[in-house]
């Protein structure tokens, strides 16, 4: 029951304060899986030369 109460109050307070953080966070996930993507590239070209 703790948890059924206090789970939903963190999730309004960040909810409401961070909702100008959360559009920079997407933007920064977006950044990140551009990343994540050219690095999956290169291995796979590493791995293409090594082969």
């Amino acid at each position: 029951s703790l948890s059924s109460t206090t789970k939903p109050v963190d999730e309004d307070k960040l909810d409401h304060s961070n909702t100008d953080n959360k559009l920079n966070h997407d933007d920064e996930l977006r950044i990140l899986l551009d990343l994540l993507c050219n690095d999956i590239q290169a291995f796979s070209g590493d791995k293409n030369a090594y082969q």
